[in-house]
C-alpha cells in the first residue's frame, strides 16, 4: 500500500507569469478538472494571462461547454455575436456554448484571471428561494451585451472552435459578429433564451 504525506496546511498556485506576445486564447492554461468534453460530463479550471488583443480579424468560440471568466486585472473588451461587453476585474462574465466572440485588452493593459468551464448544462441564476427580494442575484445585477452590429462581407476572418479539448481552424469571408441579436431593451427572461439556444 503506498504511503501518502497529508499536509495540514492550506496550498495554492501563485498566479502565473503573464507571457509577453500572447493574446486571450493562446494565453489560456488548464490547471485542472475532471469529466470529458465529449461525454457533455465534467469541468475545466483555466487561468489566463494576456498581454495583447486577439489578432485582427479573428473569433473564437467553445463547443465543449459554457465558460465563466473571472478578470484578475486588466479589463476585457468582449465582442459577442450580441454585442460587446466591458468586464474589469471584481465581475465576471458567462461566455455561453458556441457563442462566437473575441477579447481586446482596453489601453494595451496586460490581462489576467481565472475561467472555469462546464461540459454538461448551462450556468443559470440560482432560483431566490426564501430570500425573496432580497436575494443574492437581481436582474438590476447584470449588464447585457450593448448591440454592435458589424456589417462586413468582403474581408477573411480566421475562427478558433475549441472541441474536444482540441483547437481548429476555419476561414470565413464575412465577419462572425453580423448577427442582430434582439430588438429594444432585452431583460434576463430574453437573455435566458438567448443563453439556452445551443
Amino acid at each position: 500500500m503506498p504511503e501518502y504525506t497529508f499536509i495540514p496546511d492550506q496550498l495554492r498556485w501563485d498566479p502565473f507569469d503573464v507571457n509577453n506576445g500572447v493574446d486571450f486564447i493562446s494565453g489560456m492554461n488548464m490547471v485542472g478538472g475532471a469529466g470529458d468534453p465529449a461525454l457533455k460530463n465534467g469541468v475545466a479550471y483555466y487561468i489566463y494571462g494576456a498581454t495583447q488583443s486577439m489578432p485582427k480579424r479573428t473569433a473564437f468560440y467553445c463547443a465543449d461547454g459554457d465558460m465563466l471568466v473571472v478578470p484578475q486585472t486588466g479589463a476585457l473588451d468582449i465582442w459577442t455575436e450580441m454585442g460587446r461587453l466591458l468586464v474589469r476585474p471584481n465581475e465576471i462574465v458567462v461566455l455561453p456554448r458556441g457563442i462566437r466572440y473575441r477579447v481586446d485588452l482596453v489601453e494595451n493593459e496586460p490581462i489576467r484571471g481565472y475561467i472555469m468551464e462546464i461540459y454538461n448544462g448551462h450556468f443559470h441564476l440560482p432560483e431566490l428561494g426564501p430570500i425573496g427580494s432580497n436575494c443574492l442575484a437581481n436582474a438590476r445585477d447584470f449588464q447585457i451585451p450593448v448591440a454592435a452590429y458589424e456589417h462586413d462581407t468582403r474581408t477573411e476572418w480566421k475562427v478558433l472552435n475549441k472541441y474536444h479539448g482540441k483547437l481548429y481552424s476555419a476561414r470565413q469571408m464575412h465577419t462572425p459578429f453580423d448577427v442582430v441579436a434582439w430588438e429594444g431593451k432585452c431583460t434576463i427572461q430574453h437573455m435566458k433564451c438567448i443563453y439556452n439556444r445551443s
